[in-house]
């Protein structure tokens, strides 16, 4: 089973085509030879919201958004996300990376209640993640510990570790 990759469309900036070839490599070093069947998806949009990943192991689902930032990060829940020099981090099509995953987080959720009914799955336990393409050091301290039940804020370097450790009360079988 192992890793099963499907890129729906060609990305529009080159720090996502290079994060997701990245992501590509770890993943497969990681969960390509296991007995589950992990799928990651590139670049997918549901209802006009786009994702840069999505990844969906038998024990979570995981939106990824890339971010093309690194250094030290202020992150907040509802305000400007900044880097330690001033620069405002965007959030695409919300207000912040937050607002932005938490977006895309419910568009997931949506999209698969439809697709993929299963009624031993919370879909409400989708994990989210900002990826910064750049080595990163987080002040998360303005997320709440609600959010962080599911949020995450991590860099190419730590990415691998901690999509190996997200699990939630999500579990899909190989037949699903």
């Amino acid at each position: 089973m192992g890793l099963s990759i499907y890129k729906i469309e060609e990305y529009d900036h080159t720090h996502e085509r290079q994060q997701f070839r990245e992501l590509c490599n770890i993943l497969s070093d990681r969960l390509g030879k296991t007995n589950d069947h992990n799928l990651l998806f590139a670049n997918i949009n549901f209802n006009g919201i786009p994702l840069d990943a999505l990844l969906v192991k038998k024990d979570a689902i995981i939106v990824l958004e890339f971010k093309n930032y690194g250094g030290k990060v202020i992150a907040t829940e509802n305000g400007d996300w900044q880097l330690s020099d001033g620069t405002i981090i965007k959030g695409g099509l919300g207000k912040n990376p937050f607002v932005q995953v938490r977006n895309n987080k419910f568009a997931t959720i949506d999209n698969f209640n439809t697709w993929f009914p299963h009624t031993n799955c919370n879909l409400y336990h989708t994990s989210g993640v900002v990826v910064f393409n750049q080595d990163s050091e987080i002040d998360d301290s303005r997320i709440s510990a609600k959010a962080k039940t599911w949020f995450h804020i991590t860099d190419m370097k730590h990415i691998g570790d901690l999509l190996e450790d997200i699990t939630s009360a999500i579990y899909y079988t190989n037949d699903d």
